[in-house]
Order: structure tokens, then sequence, then C-alpha cells
């Protein structure tokens, strides 16, 4: 008696894999809102600082002379993504052995070139209160009092009221009142950039006028290893 035959078992189709269809959602991951990223603030931490000491000494048959130098600068944009600003450039100065001079005017000694903080109004307009050299007019040097900064676009106007350090040892002289604005155009082409300046200044001495003047400046790269001052 012959058996019957078996049965074949078919196989379950599979389509062809390039038909197989994957549905994109299933695929892109899902962002939470702790996993996306965080608009940038309007207004950006940036801290730059620096502390060094040098000495300059000198040898031969007389004596030896050693002359110390401490600087410590700081910058800190927008310091905890906040709208303050500060700005800080002091050097100490003095000789080994001859300390009694820095007893005597420790303001020779000691040399404030920038102590300042600003606040940021908005986006375009900011106000700086201490002491700054503004570089808008930069060649004028540091200016004791305040700033205050506006800009529409490449134009920036701005005013000042303050004083002039002392012209003997660069410390706070409240005789020495100036006042005075200024426009300044600033390019926008990296590759050129340009900076005019055009202001009016009034600087007095004991409440008598010192010097009054209509005050240009200018500075621009022209070229990728020339940059021009006036």
């Amino acid at each position: 008696q012959r058996k019957a035959p078996a049965e074949k078992k078919e196989k379950p189709l599979v389509p062809p894999k390039e038909e197989i269809k994957i549905s994109p959602e299933a695929v892109a991951p899902v962002l939470t809102p702790d996993e996306d990223e965080e608009e940038d603030p309007e207004f950006k931490e940036r801290i730059r600082a620096r502390v060094s000491a040098a000495s300059y000494s000198s040898f031969s048959d007389y004596g030896e002379l050693h002359r110390m130098r401490y600087a410590f600068s700081f910058r800190g944009e927008n310091l905890k993504s906040s709208r303050f600003s500060t700005d800080n450039y002091i050097t100490f100065r003095h000789t080994m052995g001859e300390w009694d001079e820095v007893k005597n005017d420790f303001a020779r000694a000691l040399k404030v070139y920038s102590l300042s903080v600003r606040y940021d109004i908005d986006s375009t307009s900011n106000i700086t209160l201490g002491r700054r050299i503004n570089p808008n007019i930069s060649s004028i040097g540091a200016v004791d009092g305040v700033q205050y900064e506006k800009s529409f676009g490449l134009l920036s106007v701005g005013g000042i009221a303050g004083f002039r350090p002392d012209y003997s040892n660069y410390s706070f002289n409240p005789d020495l009142l100036e006042l005075g604005g200024y426009v300044a155009l600033t390019s926008n082409d990296p590759s050129n950039y340009q900076r005019t300046t055009l202001g009016f200044l009034e600087q007095t001495n004991h409440g008598q006028t010192d010097r009054r003047f209509v005050y240009l400046q200018h500075s621009s790269n022209p070229l990728e290893d020339l940059n021009l001052f006036g």
C-alpha cells in the first residue's frame, strides 16, 4: 500500500526588500523640549582676563636697578548674559628698594587706564559709567564720567560728560571738566573696515575754557596688512 505523498508547505510570501516602506515617523527621533537646542540669549557672555608680572633689571658698576611692573586686565561682556559689562585695565609699578617713592605719590605707581561699567539699554544703545577710552574718540584719551551712545544702523551718535585724568600722575581730577558729542559712521564690510568720527568737545580747567575744538578721527584697513589711523 502506497503512502500518500506529503503535502508541501507553502512559504509565506515576502515582498521584495525594495517594496518595504518604513514610515519616516518611526525613524526620526522626537526631540523633547529638554533635548532641543535653546535659543541664543539676546546678550551673550564673553570674558577675557589677564594677569602679568614683569621685571626690568640693569646691572652696572654703579649698582643694580630692578623695576617691577604688575598688570591686571579684565573685560566681561554681558556678565551672566545680562545687560551689564565691565572693562578694567590697571597697572602697578615700583623700583625695588625705593618704596618711599610709592608712599609719597601712590598715584604715580598705580595707573588705572580703564575702570568702567556699561549697561545696555537695548541692542542699539548703552550707557557707561567710570573711566573709559571710547573707540570712536580714542585719541582724546580716557574720560572719567558718563558716556552714552545710540546706533542707527551704521550711524552712531554719542555724548560724554566727565573729567580728564590729571596730566601729572593720571589720577582723578575734578578740576578738568569736559563735555562733548560726536557722530560716527562705521562700515559693515569686514574686508574693508572703516570708522569715521566727527565731534565737538570743550575741555575746561578750574571752570575756565582750556580747549574747545572740532574733532575728526578716521581709522581703516584698506589693505589686508595695512591699518590707517588719523
